[in-house]
């Protein structure tokens, strides 16, 4: 097919798998072409292969890096030097709160989603001080669990404190909130909804007592039950 792969007004489409260093390289070609360099770069590529860290395969914890974490790395070297040129534009990174504190059978994503922050954190770094160009804005977001088919199959007992305090976000409204720091061009780390900021909090406190947040919450069961889905059926669960 030439030109986009989909258009729709002044939406372009572009497919490849962000994983690969070839194709995103071979896309970029394509987008510069038929449309220009992008001044927005937004990360969010994902996957989840939930199970016991002991009965993941070395391949399926690789791909979860290649998804969840190459990726960014790929779209970066690829798109973010036009930013550079022009000393302006904005990266966004889509982390997790996951990445602050990891669950049971979900080892890969929570380290993927952790290694986000170290990249978002570093590379804010460099624009600053090696590339000398703070017109580049950076933001990091961190939701708590929204509402995807990257956890459909996520089952939580029932428990309505932990419902009102940490309600599943809509899609939406983590759209929302990219745009508003789009809006503002301003630099920042986003956590949502307003318990996401209180993980981290939770590291200064005894180790006991995180336990037992944790085990209240019921999240190191969540993802038991999909613990036992095959693995063509976990890459379909893809944000």
């Amino acid at each position: 097919m030439t030109g986009a792969d989909a258009r729709v007004d002044n939406i372009y489409y572009y497919k490849c798998d962000v994983s690969n260093a070839e194709e995103v390289e071979t896309a970029a070609t394509r987008v510069r072409k038929e449309v220009g360099d992008p001044t927005v770069i937004v990360n969010s590529a994902a996957i989840v292969a939930p199970g016991p860290l002991l009965s993941q395969s070395a391949s399926s914890v690789a791909r979860a890096f290649e998804v969840n974490t190459l990726s960014h790395f790929n779209i970066l070297r690829t798109f973010l030097p036009y930013l550079v040129a022009q000393k302006s534009g904005h990266v966004v990174t889509i982390s997790s709160i996951l990445g602050q504190q990891g669950v049971a059978h979900l080892s890969a994503y929570c380290a993927t989603k952790a290694a986000l922050v170290s990249l978002h954190r570093s590379l804010r770094r460099e624009l600053i001080s090696h590339c000398r160009v703070p017109g580049v804005r950076t933001t990091l977001l961190v939701p708590g669990q929204i509402h995807t088919s990257l956890f459909a199959s996520l089952q939580l007992r029932k428990n309505w404190l932990r419902d009102f305090v940490a309600p599943p976000l809509p899609a939406h409204t983590v759209v929302k909130e990219i745009i508003r720091s789009l809006d503002e061009r301003e630099s920042g780390e986003v956590y949502m909804p307003f318990y996401a900021r209180c993980v981290e909090a939770l590291d200064w406190l005894p180790l006991w007592v995180r336990d037992a947040v944790q085990a209240w919450t019921g999240a190191d069961e969540g993802m038991a039950a999909a613990g036992g889905q095959t693995g063509s059926e976990q890459e379909k669960n893809v944000a």
